[in-house]
């Protein structure tokens, strides 16, 4: 994506010559991170702009063109060469984002949606592949050609590389774990099936556990009980458990449970080096992780002999997304390529 100077035909350069900056963008359920990344890998800036305060997506769009104009115009010394759009079912084949069931908007084309108002190049992909692009640039995949991120947030999202490339599929939506069934029978999920793995495996799935478990407990569940689902929140639920709620750290077991189970049918199929783990759902760290890891190793095949690792992203927490976003066109000039 990045280019040193701007050059004229007889490839003299004009004019000063400026550093360089992509704008990377993550737009999730509850907030939109954008960042504002140099040609070394540098957020200059990070901002972040609600996605639900928003009544449709012009209304959101707007006000996020409002930021980034306005930080750009803080940022007059470099120049933008062009922006990244990370978004959960967003499709880097098309440009848009289909059925975007977290956001509550219509099909859109984001690429045009953006780029009828910003003079740069605009790139569009999944938000758990930006952030498995993210993770294999700056943090534990950089020397990894095989590996599964895990998006833990609003949903669950999965960003695999294969052989050293990002998978796609015919269509653009491989890797769409989230939407893996665990049940026919329980749990609708926002894609419209019954089951599907991220209404137990996200923040609202963690939830969604909690208050099957409050009803199960009665008034006598702790800490929780008295919040409605409005009210609470993973970080609270996570907070609970820190401080030994018994109800909470059940909710953990059971999500990290149903989580490792299914990691381990993945890795059958798959053969990762690693799985990473990224998203505001690991905050939870340790509540969340052993039981990832128990339930892991206990369902997985005796012949996967090498050990396979499950850690949590090593690249600053929100930025893998945003990070990845900027280099989506060089994941598409690749991917075009093969």
């Amino acid at each position: 994506m990045y280019s040193p100077s701007i050059r004229n035909a007889d490839s003299s350069p004009v004019g000063p010559v400026k550093e360089t900056l992509a704008i990377g963008m993550d737009i999730g359920g509850t907030n939109c991170d954008i960042g504002f990344v140099n040609q070394h890998g540098a957020c200059l800036r990070h901002i972040s702009v609600s996605t639900q305060s928003h009544a449709c997506f012009e209304g959101f769009r707007d006000a996020t063109l409002a930021a980034i104009r306005e930080h750009l115009q803080q940022l007059a010394g470099y120049r933008c060469v062009g922006m990244g759009i990370a978004a959960p079912g967003a499709n880097s084949r098309n440009g848009r984002v289909t059925d975007p069931s977290n956001l509550g908007w219509p099909d859109i084309c984001l690429t045009d949606a953006f780029g009828r108002f910003l003079p740069f190049p605009i790139y569009v992909t999944n938000d758990a592949n930006a952030a498995a692009l993210g993770e294999k640039k700056y943090g534990f995949a950089k020397d990894l050609n095989n590996f599964v991120l895990l998006t833990l947030g609003t949903g669950l999202g999965a960003g695999i590389f294969v052989d050293g490339k990002l998978l796609l599929g015919r269509s653009g939506f491989g890797g769409e774990l989230g939407h893996t069934r665990i049940s026919d029978e329980t749990r609708l999920c926002g894609c419209g099936q019954m089951g599907c793995l991220e209404t137990y495996v996200s923040a609202t799935g963690l939830r969604r556990t909690v208050m099957e478990l409050i009803a199960k407990y009665g008034k006598s569940s702790g800490a929780l009980s008295h919040l409605d689902f409005h009210q609470l929140t993973a970080e609270r639920v996570g907070q609970a458990a820190a401080d030994g709620d018994i109800l909470a750290l059940e909710a953990f077991e059971i999500t990290g449970s149903v989580l490792g189970k299914k990691m381990a049918d993945w890795a059958t199929v798959l053969d990762p080096e690693a799985f990473i783990l990224f998203g505001g759902l690991t905050r939870a760290g340790e509540f969340l992780l052993d039981p990832i890891q128990r339930s892991f190793q206990q369902a997985l095949s005796n012949f996967l002999r090498d050990p396979i690792p499950v850690v949590l992203s090593a690249v600053p927490h929100g930025e893998a997304a945003v990070l990845g976003a900027c280099h989506i066109s060089e994941f598409l000039h690749q991917t075009q390529e093969v």
